[in-house]
């Protein structure tokens, strides 16, 4: 009898447990919901809003929004922060685990090559003039899932002064069966004084050939791209087939506007020319027409240069937020990179952040309220943030994110939809494509 019993409390127990669960499944994916604010969410057509939540130390929950559904990961795999949640980035996370970002990895149909690169301190105690890096490199053969590891030496050409702070950027390149690695280098100096030699500062260019087999490297290619007399910064390096690109950002001294430069070393030519860029003039006008407030808030000015790959095409983006007008401006020039068009120049899209039915503020608080950007199916997909409460959206009491799209050539924005409310660190934000995810 009281065996009977035993096992009848028990099936009750595991079933009660089981409808617990269920029942708490069920209403945490309810919890999660897309607000229409304007228009109609039909406009997503194919893509896939879609970010982790990071919710204390062991749990992370993915959550996938597309216009006829929402689905709800709990427990996921945690991705690295700075990749989207790509299938492709999920199968091969032991590869891409230490990428800085998306770009700066190198992926064909056989093979997947990651590269992390740092400054090797142990090198400047040898009272040395000259920069030394390590390089750990991840490559996984996509037939055969087999990865190899390897650390090898990067030694610059380049001096490294005391006084300078240093910053880098770096991408590698699968051809003709060779590993080859860009590293750019900007040098500035760390002090209110100016560095007494100034060939020591500046944006340096080196390309480097990596022998995988004996664990060494080769400068093939090594040139410094600033002028002393300029302001200067590279802004990022990315790959596209043969080619490594870099976003160069520079400034005369006595003038008040940046410049913008592309530049290409092509792996097969062996040479690193200068692609014409877009005119910023409409950029610049925009900004210098600011209101006196709004070009003096803490929450208005332009944004960090911004770059998104699409096949082989490359959208360069900028923008400007108006706090008087509530109003973000946004600035594409797209280059098709096989023939070196430019598509678009300068093209202008404005959005209107003044809708009453917004429940959050949305401001583009030090450049931090664009989250997510890409350029698609001829729509413009944004992810912006926003905030309730608190003094900022760097730290807020509530915050939440807002799903634009804009039409291409209407330059219509033609859905805006609440995503739900941040119930952890919202990390990962990705605009993906259903196959991509």
């Amino acid at each position: 009898m009281n065996k009977k019993l035993a096992k009848t409390i028990l099936a009750v127990t595991i079933t009660s447990m089981a409808v617990i669960i269920v029942s708490l499944e069920i209403f945490n994916k309810e919890d999660y919901k897309l607000i229409d604010i304007n228009g109609n969410k039909e406009e997503i057509e194919d893509m896939v809003v879609a970010y982790q939540e990071r919710q204390g130390l062991y749990k992370t929950t993915q959550v996938n929004i597309s216009k006829d559904n929402i689905d709800v990961e709990n427990y996921c795999k945690e991705m690295p922060r700075n990749l989207s949640l790509s299938s492709f980035n999920k199968n091969n996370r032991d590869v891409l685990e230490t990428a800085y970002y998306e770009e700066g990895s190198y992926k064909d149909d056989k093979s997947i090559i990651n590269i992390q690169v740092d400054i090797d301190y142990d090198y400047y105690k040898l009272d040395t003039k000259k920069i030394k890096y390590e390089a750990y490199i991840k490559e996984k053969d996509l037939e055969t899932n087999k990865t190899i590891e390897k650390i090898i030496s990067l030694e610059s050409n380049f001096e490294y002064h005391q006084d300078a702070d240093i910053w880098n950027f770096a991408a590698p390149i699968k051809y003709n069966g060779e590993v080859y690695l860009a590293m750019t280098s900007t040098m500035k100096s760390s002090t209110t004084d100016e560095v007494e030699d100034d060939s020591k500062t500046g944006c340096f260019i080196e390309i480097y050939k990596l022998d995988m087999k004996n664990k060494t490297s080769q400068i093939i290619f090594s040139e410094r791209v600033s002028e002393p007399s300029q302001e200067y910064n590279i802004n990022g390096v990315f790959v596209n087939k043969n080619s490594f690109y870099f976003i160069k950002e520079i400034r005369d001294k006595n003038e008040i506007n940046v410049k913008s430069e592309l530049l290409e070393y092509d792996l097969e030519t062996k040479k690193l020319t200068s692609i014409e860029m877009f005119k910023d003039d409409l950029y610049y006008k925009d900004f210098n027409d600011l209101s006196y407030e709004s070009r003096n808030s803490d929450v208005s000015g332009r944004s960090p240069f911004r770059y998104q790959l699409e096949d082989n095409k490359v959208n360069f983006i900028k923008n400007i937020y108006d706090s008087s007008k509530k109003e973000i401006n946004i600035y594409i020039n797209t280059m098709d990179l096989e023939t070196k068009n430019i598509i678009y120049d300068n093209e202008k899209y404005t959005i209107k952040l003044d809708n009453p039915s917004f429940k959050y503020k949305i401001e583009d608080v030090n450049n931090y309220g664009i989250r997510k950007f890409r350029n698609i199916n001829d729509k413009l997909y944004i992810v912006l943030s926003a905030y309730s409460d608190g003094n900022s959206i760097i730290s807020p009491t509530s915050s939440t994110n807002y799903l634009f799209i804009v039409d291409e050539e209407t330059k219509e924005t033609v859905y805006i939809g609440e995503l739900p409310k941040e119930k952890g660190e919202y990390e990962n934000i990705s605009i993906l494509k259903e196959d991509e995810l």
